[in-house]
This record gives C-alpha cells, structure tokens and sequence, in this order.
C-alpha cells in the first residue's frame, strides 16, 4: 500500500498543498465580456445621451484592479468639406461620456467612406464586493454620416496584484 494513504497526516498535508492554493488562486483573475456579431448603428451627437454600443457590469470578488478593452471596427461618410469625427467613450458607472477616457476618430477622407479598428481601455482600483457597470460609448461628431460600429467588444479583466 502506498506510505500516502497509510499516513492522514501526509494525506492532509497533500491536500492543503493541492487544493488551497487552487482556492486562492480563483480569485486573482478573472474575465468576462460582451460582444455581438452585428453591426450596430450610431445615431446620436450627445455626449451626455450617447448610443450604448456594448455594457458589463463586475462584481469584484476582492481587492484588485479591473482592465477594461473595448473595440470594433468603425465604419461612417464623410462629407465634402471636412473628413468628420466620430468619438468614443469606455465609462465606469456613467451613461455619459468619461472626459478622462473618451477619443475622437477624425477621418482620413472627404467625400468618402472612412472605416478602421478602434480601441480603446482603462484600468481601474476596485474593492472586494464594489459593483461597476462599464459601457462602450459611442457618438456621431462633426460631419459624420451613416456611422456605425461592426461587432463591438466589451473586455473586463480582474487581476488582484500589480506588477
């Protein structure tokens, strides 16, 4: 008979070795997401109002950070006398636009149809049981017509350590 059977107390021993770091470990990380395969229109030109093109909301599960990716593929006209924008937004907690986490895309083309990847992210602090809901933003700026955003994403990654 193997000596790890016969002895609990090696037994008890391997299990704490095994099975608890496993335990702790679960809660250093974890990941969750919001995407579609669709195309999604953007309408508005409020930062206060604008379209909510994808939202998560995370409930930490301790002490840590939250990273926050979101992205697609932009796509809107330009008119004939300027390229246009269109502005993007990744919020915590806010329907609104972060003025602290916002870009605005200004095309490459007039008279022409602009289309390119965008992305944009955040890392945040976050408590153990804190509840935040992240939105991926969008909104039509100046001489922008017929935007729209082709599969957003919405990543949000915990991690309880920093580098």
């Amino acid at each position: 008979m193997n000596e790890m059977n016969q002895n609990p107390v090696r037994r008890l021993v391997f299990l704490l070795f095994v099975f608890v770091p496993r335990m702790l470990w679960a809660q250093d990380a974890g990941v969750d997401f919001s995407e579609t395969p669709h195309t999604l229109a953007i309408n508005t030109s409020s930062v206060t109002d604008p379209d909510v093109l994808r939202l998560r909301n995370i409930t930490c599960p301790t002490d840590g950070f939250v990273v926050a990716i979101a992205n697609g593929q932009l796509q809107y006209t330009a008119g004939p006398n300027f390229p246009g924008t269109v502005a993007i937004s990744l919020s915590r907690d806010s329907t609104g636009f972060d003025p602290n986490h916002d870009l605005r895309i200004f095309g490459n083309y007039i008279n022409g149809l602009y289309t390119g990847i965008v992305s944009i992210q955040r890392v945040d602090e976050c408590r153990g049981g804190e509840s935040h809901a992240y939105r991926f933003l969008a909104t039509n700026g100046s001489n922008a017509g017929d935007t729209s955003m082709r599969q957003p994403s919405l990543i949000l990654m915990f991690f309880r350590f920093r580098l």
